[in-house]
């Protein structure tokens, strides 16, 4: 039987840049940036099972997906072979200033047997551009 199960934990750091114009050398400080809202959808983060933290300097948002499972092989659901879940985070800054992603770190864990492949995506939209960033997971040797 072959199936894959895959938990996320998903952490993100936002960090300040100066946009092209004068501004001053330093960022703004933690406490002129606010995370004002979050919102999840799909089908690996049902309502409920996504937590979040904000860091004390403001920095980081860590992000748990209690429901973030895929799976494949026989008995399975072709429903259950791939999960996604958008997350769109609200962000008030001072004008002038502009955010991108800084780091992200993926954790979890998958059960690949021989001769199968497993694929993480992460794809990251900022005023209309996207980047996408991939990891394959094969089988243990």
């Amino acid at each position: 039987m072959k199936f894959l199960n895959i938990l996320a934990l998903f952490s993100g750091l936002a960090a300040a840049r100066p946009a092209l114009v004068d501004e001053p050398a330093e960022g703004p400080s933690g406490h002129e940036v606010q995370i004002t809202g979050l919102a999840f959808a799909g089908s690996g983060c049902p309502a409920g099972t996504v937590s979040g933290q904000l860091s004390t300097d403001l920095t980081t948002l860590t992000l748990l997906y209690a429901e973030f499972v895929a799976q494949a092989g026989n008995g399975i659901s072709p429903s259950n072979y791939r999960k996604n879940c958008q997350l769109n985070v609200k962000i008030r800054y001072p004008q002038g200033w502009q955010f991108s992603v800084f780091k992200a770190d993926y954790r979890g864990y998958a059960q690949i047997p021989d001769g199968d492949t497993g694929t993480c995506k992460a794809t990251y939209y900022f005023s209309g551009d996207s980047r996408q960033a991939s990891c394959t997971l094969p089988a243990p040797t």
